[in-house]
């Protein structure tokens, strides 16, 4: 199980970023940053149905809630931010295909909840995203492509009790991310480090130029 990650960053603005994470068994308990910011998650049996993340001094949380299918597949992630009075919905249905589809909403406190956007995430055969299309709200034009390629080893995450039934894009699940290409943000590049187990515990990201270590 993952205990630590330290990120440092390169280039114009140097800096080094510490999360610590404790668990109950391999279920997570917290993920705490050196700075104060900690992110608290809760469990229904198998599967992670809650997450607390504080993000100041104020002691109020940024509140994510998971739901599933009776199949253990997401189905709902709603985020509901008290600070600025807004809350965000994700909904994913599972195609035939072996794609999903995400709507997502956003509302304030005074507002109706509005359609923001669609995308759809491909998916390869250990269930880690692959590919993902982002679309206009009429979700006919595609507004930008991330493509994703992995290593053949072991990401460090893999082992966290209901982590990649979150579908977290960007950094893999079962293996590790060795290229990111977007249409609009461009390449970013990782090369790794791995323990005897083929674990995953060094990575350098390399993103326009910079590079940052974790």
């Amino acid at each position: 199980l993952l205990k630590r990650i330290i990120q440092t960053t390169t280039g114009s603005s140097q800096n080094v970023f510490i999360n610590d994470f404790t668990y109950s068994g391999n279920k997570l308990v917290t993920i705490a940053a050196d700075n104060g910011l900690i992110q608290k998650y809760f469990y229904t049996g198998d599967l992670i149905t809650r997450m607390e993340w504080t993000v100041d001094n104020s002691g109020i949380p940024i509140i994510y809630v998971y739901s599933y299918n009776n199949n253990d597949q997401l189905v709902t992630m709603t985020k509901t931010d008290n600070l600025v009075d807004q809350s965000f919905r994700i909904t994913y249905a599972y195609n035939n295909d072996n794609t999903i589809t995400l709507n997502a909403y956003s509302r304030t406190e005074n507002s109706e909840e509005e359609f923001d956007s669609s995308s759809k995430y491909y998916m390869n055969a250990n269930n880690d995203i692959v590919r993902i299309e982002d679309y206009d709200p009429s979700g006919t034009l595609i507004t930008q492509t991330t493509t994703f390629v992995y290593d053949s080893k072991y990401n460090p995450f893999r082992n966290i009790l209901g982590w990649g039934k979150l579908l977290i894009s960007r950094r893999g699940y079962h293996a590790n991310v060795t290229s990111m290409v977007s249409s609009i943000e461009g390449t970013q590049t990782s090369t790794y480090q791995y323990n005897n187990n083929d674990f995953a515990i060094a990575e350098e990201v390399y993103i326009k130029g910079e590079n940052k270590k974790r």
